[in-house]
């Protein structure tokens, strides 16, 4: 799904489905570690997707996704198929009431 405006910032809330022994892991992890369940879990991905961002192909398609941002923010919309509807539906009222 696209932003309407590259100047937005993606971010997103995610929800998070495991299974109760995962969740069982989970908590005995957080425990040992004395933090929530949720902060460690935040952790576990913000330290795995930072690992992931080094990754060569995965920099590539970051670089491919601003570029793409980049192209949107500069381009001229163009106009609106409904406003073109409108439009068309006027031209054909006029034809026919001047029939």
């Amino acid at each position: 799904m696209g932003r309407a405006k590259a100047e937005q910032p993606r971010s997103a809330t995610l929800l998070l489905r495991l299974t109760q022994p995962q969740r069982d892991v989970l908590d005995a992890a957080a425990h040992l570690r004395q933090i929530t369940p949720n902060a460690y879990a935040y952790g576990l991905l913000t330290d795995h997707l930072a690992l992931l961002a080094e990754q060569p192909h995965v920099k590539a398609d970051l670089a491919n996704r601003a570029d793409y941002d980049s192209q949107q923010a500069t381009t001229v919309p163009l106009k609106r198929t409904a406003e073109k509807a409108v439009k068309r539906t006027n031209a054909k009222k006029a034809d026919i009431a001047g029939a």
